[in-house]
C-alpha cells in the first residue's frame, strides 16, 4: 500500500497547528500550503494529494516546525494500491468504480419492507425511535431517503454533516448495517429530511 496523506479531518487539524504557530513566530504572509480538503480532496489525484501533504511536511520542516506533523498511525493514513495522477483515473477507473445496474422495483420494494421491518436493530434504539426509512431515490436508487421525525441529534454530527472525530464511525457503521439488510441491493448514501411537526 503507498501512503499518500493523511485523512482530511488529521490533515486540517495538522494544517490549522501549523498555521497558527507560524503566526505566533512571526511568519506573516508565508502560510503552509493549504490541505487538498472537501472539493479540493474531490478533484484531485492521489499524487496531487501526497505531493501537496509532502509539501506541507516542508514547510513545517524550513520553519522548524516539525514537531507539529503528527505520526500517522494506520486509522490516520489515506492509502492506496495505485497513485493516480489525475481526477477522473482517481474515480473512475476500473478496480474502483464498479457498474451497477438499476434494481428491478420488485428489488426496491422488497428492500424496502425489510427495512421497515427491521428498523429498530437496523438503526438502534434511538434512531429507530426518530427517523425511519422512506424511499429509495437516485438514478440507479442508490440513495436511501429517511424521514426524521423529531428535533434530536444523530450520533455522527448533523443530519446534513459528519464530523470529522471519531463519531463519524457511527455512522459508517449504520449504512453498513442497511446494506446487509438490504442486499443485494446497495446503497452510497443516506438522505435525511426533516419532518419534525410542531405538538402545538
Amino acid at each position: 500500500m503507498i501512503i499518500v496523506c493523511p485523512k482530511a479531518g488529521i490533515w486540517w487539524q495538522t494544517f490549522e497547528r501549523l498555521r497558527d504557530a507560524g503566526i505566533a513566530a512571526g511568519h506573516v504572509g508565508d502560510a503552509p500550503p493549504f490541505p487538498l480538503i472537501l472539493a479540493g480532496w474531490i478533484y484531485s489525484s492521489d499524487r496531487d494529494k501526497q505531493e501537496r501533504w509532502l509539501a506541507l511536511v516542508r514547510w513545517a520542516k524550513e520553519h522548524s516546525l516539525s514537531h507539529l506533523i503528527p505520526e500517522l498511525g494506520p486509522e490516520d493514513q489515506y492509502c492506496t494500491d495505485y497513485l493516480s495522477t489525475s481526477y477522473p483515473e482517481q474515480h473512475y477507473r476500473p478496480d474502483r468504480y464498479v457498474l451497477r445496474d438499476r434494481p428491478s422495483a420488485d428489488a426496491l420494494d422488497a428492500a424496502m419492507l425489510v427495512l421497515r421491518r427491521d428498523w429498530h436493530s437496523i438503526a438502534g434504539g434511538g434512531l429507530s425511535a426518530i427517523c425511519e426509512p422512506t424511499k429509495f431515490t437516485g438514478r440507479k436508487a442508490r440513495h436511501l431517503l429517511v424521514s426524521v421525525t423529531e428535533e434530536h441529534q444523530p450520533p455522527w454530527g448533523s443530519w446534513h454533516a459528519l464530523s470529522y472525530g471519531p463519531e463519524r464511525k457511527a455512522f459508517t457503521e449504520f449504512r453498513h448495517r442497511i446494506n446487509e439488510a438490504v442486499a443485494p441491493v446497495y446503497v452510497d448514501h443516506v438522505d435525511f429530511c426533516l419532518r419534525v411537526t410542531n405538538a402545538d
